[in-house]
């Protein structure tokens, strides 16, 4: 009898393990999975910081001083995806950045820059740590960074950085989601751009918040 009983507390432990770790494996594999394949569009605000500095623009002809380097400050990305499933999205975004200052060219008072604009293509990899609630993700992909010449003039003469154009280079991010209902979310991420020849690199650090359809 008391080893029949054994038997049977056994049995039931090993059917209530398995039923729970199986509803979890289908929580976890099918998290909204009926939502999927859709879209999704998010905002980032935040603080990106730009790797320009004053020998930058003093390598360039005509350019013989400057004092310091505004590179740094609030910044915005927008972005809209296509999500596979839970686990991967395909996403644009176009990075919003603050303006580069050049301070008392060739030592004068005058002070002169760029904006730099960057738009990207990356793929969204999340692991989901808490199903439907939160998890991680990185986001590795190409950018396109653009921005126009430093042009000033300085006692009648007209100087010209002719270092307008663009470039492509690679980006790589990572960071962490809160599912606040169905539809919307939170996330905090960091994403880097790499420097390509004469382009710096930039830093994007940023609070998002994101629908999804």
């Amino acid at each position: 009898m008391h080893y029949l009983l054994k038997k049977v507390t056994l049995i039931i432990l090993l059917t209530t393990t398995s039923g729970v770790l199986l509803a979890a494996t289908n929580d976890l594999i099918n998290d909204n999975q009926t939502n999927y394949p859709t879209w999704h569009v998010v905002a980032q605000l935040g603080y990106a910081y730009t790797n320009y500095s004053n020998n930058w623009l003093t390598s360039k002809a005509g350019f013989t001083s400057v004092t310091s380097t505004d590179r740094a400050g609030y910044s915005a990305r927008f972005g809209a995806g296509y999500d596979v499933n839970p686990y991967l999205a395909i996403e644009a975004g176009y990075l919003y950045l603050p303006k580069i200052m050049f301070n008392n060219i060739n030592n004068s008072k005058t002070a002169a820059g760029f904006r730099e604009q960057i738009v990207d293509l990356v793929a969204k990899v999340s692991l989901p740590v808490w199903p439907k609630k939160f998890g991680l993700f990185i986001k590795p992909g190409i950018a396109y960074m653009y921005r126009k010449e430093v042009a000033v003039t300085i006692n009648n003469t007209l100087l010209n950085s002719q270092s307008n154009g663009g470039t492509y280079v690679p980006t790589i991010g990572a960071g962490l989601y809160w599912n606040v209902s169905p539809n919307f979310y939170t996330d905090i991420s960091a994403q880097y751009y790499t420097n390509n020849h004469d382009f710096k690199s930039v830093k994007f650090v940023g609070l998002g918040l994101g629908y999804i359809f």
